[in-house]
This record gives C-alpha cells, sequence and structure tokens, in this order.
C-alpha cells in the first residue's frame, strides 16, 4: 500500500488526505480479492420474523462485496480512475431494514416474495462547508466561492435491499420472481392465503444465493466453494458449476473436487468442471460401468491432461489395483478368472482361481501352463475336449507334482466332467484334488494304498484280490486271464473272473511249470486249483466261506504289504509286515518272488503258524523266473501278527519278493 509524505512547514494539499483514503481502500479491496475472488459474496444480513409476529420480516446487519472500480467519479481533486477494484459494503445499523408483505387475495393461492441485495456506492451526508476568504481571513465563505452550497462529505458503500414480490398461484406452483442483474438474491418468502403471520418456516434461503461464512476458516471448513451438484441430465457425464468459478489459475494438479452424482453410470465417464471436459478415471483406468450410483458422493482429484481421478466415494463398485502382498485388497481380476484356450494356447493364471476350459476338439490336446504369479494360486482344469488333455509345463524350470511323482505334464482323460485341480506353491505346481483322485503311499496300517503298493513284484501293474480283466495281463510273466476252456468255474450256474498263475504266463500246463487258478464268484466267494508240472488240474478248493466274509465284512478294504529287493547278487531275499490284527478273521495272502537264475524256493510264515501254501515256486535252471503262491492265514482280533516271505535262488544274482495280505 501506498503512503502519502507531507512535510513540515509545507502547504496542505486537500489530496494528502484524500490519496491516502484511496490507497487504503485499493489495498483492502485486493486483499479482499485474494481471499474472496472476484464474485459477489455477502455475510450477515440475517432475515428474521418480527416479534411479535406479523407480517413483517427484518434484515440484520450485514456486508456485501462486489467487483467494482476504483472512482466511478473523481474524489475531491483526484481523477476518477475506472481500475477494476473489489469493494464492500456494509449495513451496520443495529435496527436493520424491515419488510411488509401481503398474503394473497384467493383461497388456495401462495406468493414467493425474493429478497435481493446489491452494492451500493454513493456521495451523502450534504453540507455546507467554511471556505477560506483570503480578503477578510476571519470572515469565511459558506460553501465554494461563498456559495452557500451545500457539498457531499462521504462516499458511503452500503449494502442495497429490495423486496420483490412474485405473481400469486395455486399453492405449490407459485414462481419465485428472477434476480435482477447487478443483484444477489438473498431470501424467499412464501405467504399462503389467510397468512397473518410470518414464522421461520416461511423464510428460506435462495437457492444458488451468495452467502459466505462469517470467517475464511469456515468457508475453507465447510469445503462448499469445492463441492457441486451434478447437473448433467444424461449417464456417463458429470457437469459441475462451483461458486466461485473453477479457473485455469485456479484447478491445477492436486486440486479435489466433491460432487453429487445425478445419474449412475455405464461405461466410460467424462465431467466437466467449468474449464473443460476431462476424463473420470477409476484406479487409474477408464471407466467400465457401476463406479457412479446417482445421488451418492464422490470426491476427485485432478491429475492434469483433462483427467480426474476417482480418489472417494459412498456408493458404487470401487477399482482396486492388483494385490501384490497379503495385507492387500484383491480385485476380483484376481480372485476368479476363466480361460477357453485352444490347442497349444499356453495357459497364464493370474487370478487366485484359475478356472481352464479347453476348447472342444475331435482329439487330444495339449496346453503348455506357465509359472503362477503369487503361492497359493489355484488352477482348476475341466474336461471339455472329446480327447484327452494334457497340461505340460512350458519349460524345465518347474514341475507338476502328483502325491508319488514329479512330472513335467499331467494327462487328464478325455471324459466330460473330469477335472483336475493344482495348487502353486511358489515353486511347483502341486495335484490338490480330481475326479481320478490320487493318494499318496499308505505308510500306517489303517491308510488305503496306491496301486502300486498292491501290485506284485512280477511286472509293475497287476493288482490282487478281485482283479479286472487285462490289468494283471503280462507276457511271459505272473498272471494271465483265465480261458474257459482250461477248466469249469467251480459252482454251477455261478461265474466270476478266474485267473492263471505261470512262469511262462501260458494258460497251458508244461513240464517243470505249475499253474494256480483262483476264481471269484457272483456271491463273493473265492475258489482256487492248482496243474503242478502238467499233472492235471486239481480239484477246486473254497478258500472263504460266507461266514468267514460276513465275519470280517468290516475290515475287508484293510490291505498289508511289504516289498524287499536288490540289484546286488545275493541268494536269498526276506520281506515282512507286523500289524495288530484289527478283527478276528482270515487274510488272504500271496507272494511273489523274481529271481536271477537257476531255481527259487519261496516260503510264508505267520506268527500262528505256517501259511498253507498250495505250491512252492520253481522253474528250470537255465534261466532267470518268478514264483508265486497264495495261502490264508487266520488271525484273532487284537493280535500281533507277523507276516514274512522269503525266497532263495541257486545261485547268485538280483532278487526281490513281494508280500501282500488283505482280510476276506
Amino acid at each position: 500500500m501506498d503512503r502519502v509524505i507531507v512535510y513540515p512547514s509545507a502547504i496542505p494539499l486537500d489530496t494528502d488526505i484524500l490519496q491516502p483514503q484511496r490507497n487504503e481502500m485499493v489495498s483492502l479491496g485486493w486483499l479482499l480479492q485474494s481471499v474472496m475472488g472476484t464474485e459477489t459474496g455477502a455475510v450477515g444480513l440475517t432475515c428474521t420474523p418480527t416479534n411479535p409476529a406479523s407480517l413483517t420480516v427484518n434484515i440484520g446487519p450485514g456486508a456485501i462485496w462486489a467487483k467494482s472500480e476504483v472512482d466511478a467519479n473523481s474524489f475531491g481533486s483526484l481523477a476518477a480512475d475506472s481500475s477494476p477494484l473489489m469493494k464492500m459494503g456494509i449495513a451496520a445499523e443495529a435496527a436493520g431494514t424491515d419488510f411488509t408483505l401481503a398474503a394473497p387475495g384467493t383461497a388456495g393461492q401462495s406468493i414467493n416474495y425474493l429478497i435481493e441485495a446489491s452494492f451500493e456506492e454513493a456521495d451523502t451526508d450534504p453540507v455546507v462547508l467554511p471556505y477560506v476568504n483570503a480578503a477578510n481571513p476571519s470572515q469565511p465563505f459558506s460553501g465554494p466561492n461563498n456559495s452557500g452550497a451545500a457539498q457531499n462529505k462521504v462516499r458511503a458503500q452500503k449494502v442495497a435491499l429490495q423486496l420483490k414480490a412474485g405473481a400469486a398461484a395455486t399453492a405449490g406452483t407459485q414462481v419465485t420472481p428472477a434476480v435482477d442483474v447487478g443483484w444477489i438474491g438473498l431470501y424467499v418468502v412464501t405467504v399462503n392465503y389467510g397468512q397473518s403471520a410470518i414464522t421461520s418456516t416461511s423464510i428460506a434461503q435462495y437457492a444458488g444465493n451468495a452467502f459466505r461464512g462469517p470467517s475464511l476458516l469456515e468457508v475453507i471448513q465447510s469445503g462448499a466453494t469445492n463441492f457441486a451438484v451434478d447437473s448433467s441430465p444424461t449417464a456417463n457425464a458429470v457437469i459441475l458449476a462451483f461458486r466461485p468459478a473453477l479457473t485455469n489459475t485456479t484447478r491445477l494438479t492436486g486440486t479435489r473436487i466433491a460432487f453429487q452424482a445425478a445419474n449412475s453410470n455405464t461405461g466410460a465417464t467424462s465431467l466437466t468442471d467449468g474449464v473443460s471436459t476431462c476424463t473420470l478415471y477409476a484406479n487409474g483406468a477408464a471407466m467400465v460401468g457401476g463406479e457412479i450410483v446417482g445421488g451418492a458422493h464422490y470426491v476427485a482429484e485432478y491429475a492434469g491432461n483433462n483427467q480426474y481421478n476417482l480418489i472417494a466415494q459412498s456408493a458404487g463398485e470401487v477399482a482396486v489395483s492388483a494385490a501384490t502382498h497379503a495385507t492387500h485388497a484383491v480385485n476380483l481380476g484376481q480372485l476368479f478368472e476363466t480361460l477357453w484356450p485352444t490347442a497349444n494356447e499356453t495357459i497364464n493364471p493370474t487370478a487366485f482361481f484359475t478356472v481352464v476350459l479347453p476348447s472342444e476338439s475331435s482329439g487330444g490336446l495339449t496346453l503348455p501352463l506357465n509359472k503362477g504369479t503369487t503361492p497359493g494360486q489355484r488352477v482348476f482344469i475341466y474336461g471339455t475336449n472329446s480327447g484327452p488333455v494334457t497340461i505340460a509345463t512350458v519349460d524345465n524350470t518347474f514341475n507338476i507334482q502328483s502325491p508319488s511323482v514329479m512330472q513335467n505334464s499331467y494327462t487328464l482323460p478325455s471324459v466330460y466332467g473330469c477335472y483336475v485341480e493344482f495348487l502353486w506353491d511358489g515353486l511347483d505346481y502341486r495335484y490338490q484334488s480330481g475326479s481320478q483322485p490320487e493318494i499318496r503311499p499308505a505308510v500306517q496300517s489303517y491308510q488305503p494304498p496306491t496301486l502300486g503298493q498292491v501290485q506284485t513284484a512280477l511286472n509293475g501293474v497287476a493288482a490282487f484280490s478281485m482283479p479286472r480283466p487285462g490289468d494283471l495281463n503280462a507276457a511271459g510273466l505272473g498272471w494271465s486271464s483265465w480261458n474257459a476252456g482250461d477248466g469249469n468255474i467251480p459252482v454251477a450256474g455261478s461265474y466270476g473272473i478266474a485267473w492263471t498263475v505261470s512262469q511262462t504266463g501260458s494258460a497251458t500246463p508244461s513240464a517243470s511249470n505249475w499253474l494256480t487258478q483262483i476264481a471269484w464268484t457272483t456271491a463273493g466267494l473265492q475258489f482256487v486249483r492248482q496243474n503242478v508240472d502238467n499233472a492235471g488240474w486239481g480239484a477246486w478248493s473254497q478258500v472263504a466261506t460266507t461266514a468267514d466274509l460276513q465275519a470280517s465284512q468290516a475290515v475287508q478294504a484293510t490291505y498289508y504289504n511289504a516289498i524287499n529287493y536288490t540289484a546286488n547278487s545275493v541268494t536269498n531275499i526276506t520281506t515282512s509286515v507286523t500289524f495288530t490284527a484289527p478283527a478276528t478273521g482270515k487274510l488272504e495272502v500271496i507272494a511273489t518272488a523274481d529271481y536271477y537264475s537257476g531255481s527259487t524256493d519261496l516260503s510264508v510264515s505267520a506268527t500262528n503258524g505256517t501259511v498253507g501254501f498250495f505250491q512252492a515256486s520253481r522253474s528250470p535252471a537255465s534261466a532267470g523266473g518268478a514264483g508265486a503262491g497264495v495261502g490264508i492265514v487266520s488271525v484273532t482280533a487284537g493280535q500281533s501278527v507277523t507276516i514274512q516271505a522269503s525266497a532263495s535262488q541257486a545261485s547268485g544274482g538280483p532278487m526281490n519278493v513281494a508280500l501282500y495280505a488283505k482280510y476276506i
């Protein structure tokens, strides 16, 4: 602010007094503009009913500020100055200003009265001032040149108030008068037919009024300058008008605005803020629909380049970045995803749960599987193909691990509805479940065995006890399916499955061979017969009776097995299994031996007596071979049982012996 300098003995001038006043006014105007902007505003000017109540309202003290000019007219000896300036008018009278209203004269009608205000500047307080009479200083002139004319002593800046009456109309349809140019609306007072007194319920602030809080801190606290109500008539567009209006100098990167949405969005959404039309983003990406809900409130931040980012919302879908830590929120895309790969299309799991539905084709399908991104991810693969689906790792840096084997691929059968589930542990995929479940090898007597644990040691694929055709058909070794021409099923009118045990795999006896046939009837009974050295088939012998089967029914699924093998040169080898019998009953015991050369003797013993084998195994001395035997051992519940299988050969070489026992 400029200050005027005066000196001792200098002749005083009127500008020495007028100029400081102008300087102060200019300084205050710019301070007002820097704080409140350039829009017209008001404070105070409270509208209240009279007491006692009447049809009169009172406008109390207050102030108004508006954009004007320094001085439209000369200020004393100072010339007029049209430079723009924010000025403030004050209504300081404690008594305020009264307005008397009238009720409509027609029943059922109402009328709206508008109270409006404007900034007013005028020269007032005319007084006849004394002037110096140079000819006779003791007798001053009255007025300039002794004219006796009065002159205004004050250039007043005040609040101008006026009342505008609208047109009476049916209650609820009356219209408030429009605000005059240069004025601002303060209040709307509604008076109904027959009303004789104004109450506070009849008085409302004018919509879009320019009232400001009584302090700058309250203005900041309210956030009113950065809040607007959306006026867009259509979805996917937000149109906002702020007071004061945003400008290129006030809308900066980081500017935050709040708004109440008018419509719900269905896709990409724009936001018009009075400066330009911008794109509204959620989590750094264009909206896809559902983020905005009509009537809800939102906060957005200007990011530059005509872009706003939604940073808070009271309703709608919330967009979040992909989580990278256990404490992070996840988006739906990280939780679930469905892939429809075609042949040789790489599967790249990104979600926590990935469902793979291979495309349908007329044959097999191979799908490369990439590494997971986060430990704990699960991949579900369903058999939607008409052929088998093979899942193969894309390189050799990780594996697909089943309970018993680590491999680089997994094949799902060609059956609709088959599925398999893998879990990514950070290094490999681990089998979790499937329509063809895999289990780990049993290590306790109560655990179910794997097929590998109940196979013979002869061919690596054969399972005992109620085998299926083809399970044990190993050429040249062990079990092969029984031929009906080799004998009759032991029980007339029933049928079952019969198998032949021989060193050559042939169902026809020959010298130095022995054969054992086992048959299971439809009633569940088991029969065995033998042919030793081509001497002819012996009689069928029933191994288990109906009573035996019923007595051990509760433990029929209990298996015991053991195997011992060596690649070194040995002449004998032994394996055994020890357990506590869970029930009284009979165990079917099967033992096998595989040897290098010469002949072999195979024997099985149990703690309660020797197992009654039907035939000890032997073979020609010219070549290695195998032997097997079947027997029954009776056990009592709670009894500690040890079953041992031993085999020996005439000369040294690799050997193995396997033992299998099961309740029947």
